[in-house]
């Protein structure tokens, strides 16, 4: 077959997709356009410690200043940088714990390119490459839909996820968090395959060395041992008896991070550098605090719960831009609510769907399972975190993009009825008029917060 008709058949069998990978690059760049780079300004809503707006460098997108200050380090040809609790630079160093896969590639990039990531010019070009890496979560959401079985138009419906503006937003910035979700994404997808049409030790291998890739990336790809867990157990308990793949999935991912944690360990007295990053983060907004002053139930409800339902889908800039602020509090907060109760009742009629008697596809089961377990273990590994830090922010939720785009494109397609195969459009519609919303606060609420 010449490579014409390859992609010929590619596009007629997958056109969908390519028109929603379009719209997730056309959402990109857009945010970019409108979301500056290494400007200082004012924050509307917080306050600091003199009680008037809080000044602070860079008003973009949160800890993108320091990200790109770690990969000109790289492109310096200095050693990796090393945290350092107490150090008077410490806000611009403060990413400096954290693993180097995404520092390396990215200071390949940007000297590729040519590009200066601390030059307020760059930010364009720097951005772009987690732009592309979404591309690769977009690709890997869809593969997981297919090798459960899933129609063309639900691996579509899946693949939609990449438009929530919170989600473009975060692949539309600077930071290692969209190459996590990448990795994420297609290890679990592999291993719905592996549940599926068998486990071979070839899977296996490819699995763990995206899980350790995935570790060399951020300490949260320890969410994936659960999930592998569960589905070699669901594996085990559809017959399937391949020990040699299931032990390189799970064994790689540790053997090609050792490096990185034996050096940790070396550094910090721990391999994931855990206690340089408390001692680093003493200023930051203790959970405690919240706690004491307002009480565990307000703080969880109107803290967390408020400000993370929001961030699901978009509060940008350092969670200081609200999509209808401009409309007033209660506009603002009623649109939220109608959004997130749309998603939620989405992803609730799909655990439904694919959890339903009447479902006997084997791949909507595992789509499930693993779905789930995924948003659970991330989950508790937030409500972790929160239970130290006040960090109500959705880029902490989104490794389990996986299980939200996955529940969620069962049931879209379960809600579209005789009309399934149109179930990718509703949704894609729905969250680019959200994108429009969104791209409107943020043309508007940026200029009004930078430094004149």
């Amino acid at each position: 077959m010449s490579r014409q008709e390859t992609s010929k058949n590619f596009l007629s069998s997958h056109w969908r997709l390519v028109v929603v990978a379009v719209l997730y690059l056309a959402v990109c760049v857009a945010i970019m356009s409108v979301t500056p780079y290494r400007t200082g300004g004012l924050l509307r809503y917080q306050r600091g410690p003199d009680g008037f707006p809080a000044r602070i460098a860079d008003i973009g997108a949160p800890d993108e200043r320091q990200h790109a200050n770690y990969i000109r380090v790289l492109l310096d040809g200095k050693p990796f940088p090393v945290l350092k609790p107490g150090d008077p630079d410490l806000y611009e160093s403060y990413q400096a714990h954290q693993p180097p896969l995404y520092y390396l590639v990215a200071a390949g990039w940007c000297r590729a390119l040519g590009l200066d990531p601390t030059a307020p010019s760059a930010g364009g070009g720097v951005r772009t490459l987690n732009v592309l890496v979404g591309l690769l979560t977009l690709a890997g959401l869809a593969a997981g839909v297919r090798w459960a079985g899933g129609s063309a138009a639900m691996q579509a419906s899946a693949a939609v996820a990449m438009l929530v503006p919170m989600v473009a937003a975060l692949h539309a910035a600077v930071g290692n968090d969209p190459l996590l979700y990448a990795l994420l994404t297609w290890s679990v997808a592999l291993a719905v395959k592996g549940c599926v049409h068998g486990w071979p030790l070839k899977l296996g291998i490819l699995i763990g060395v995206l899980g350790g890739l995935a570790l060399l990336t951020k300490t949260t790809a320890l969410a994936l041992f659960p999930v592998l867990a569960v589905a070699i157990a669901l594996a085990w308990r559809s017959g399937q008896r391949q020990p040699a793949g299931w032990a390189a999935a799970l064994a790689l991912p540790a053997l090609i991070a050792s490096p990185w944690m034996v050096r940790n360990t070396q550094l910090y007295g721990d391999p994931f550098a855990l206690k340089a990053f408390n001692e680093a983060f003493v200023g930051s907004p203790q959970a405690s605090l919240f706690i004491e002053g307002l009480g565990p139930l307000t703080y969880w409800t109107q803290m967390v719960g408020w400000w993370t339902w929001r961030s699901i889908v978009g509060a940008f800039g350092y969670m200081d831009i609200f999509i209808l602020e401009t409309a007033g509090p209660n506009a603002s907060g009623a649109f939220y609510n109608l959004a997130g109760l749309l998603a939620a009742a989405t992803v609730g009629v799909g655990v439904w769907s694919l959890a339903s008697r009447e479902n006997k596809a084997e791949g909507g089961r595992v789509l499930l399972v693993l779905g789930a377990t995924l948003m659970a273990v991330v989950a508790l590994l937030f409500v972790r975190f929160n239970l130290q830090y006040f960090q109500a922010q959705a880029r902490y939720l989104y490794p389990a993009i996986a299980g939200f785009a996955w529940i969620g494109a069962a049931g879209a397609a379960r809600m579209a009825g005789d009309r399934r195969e149109l179930a990718w459009v509703v949704p894609a519609l729905f969250w680019l008029l959200v994108d429009g919303l969104a791209w409107s606060a943020m043309a508007t609420g940026f200029p009004i917060r930078a430094e004149p």
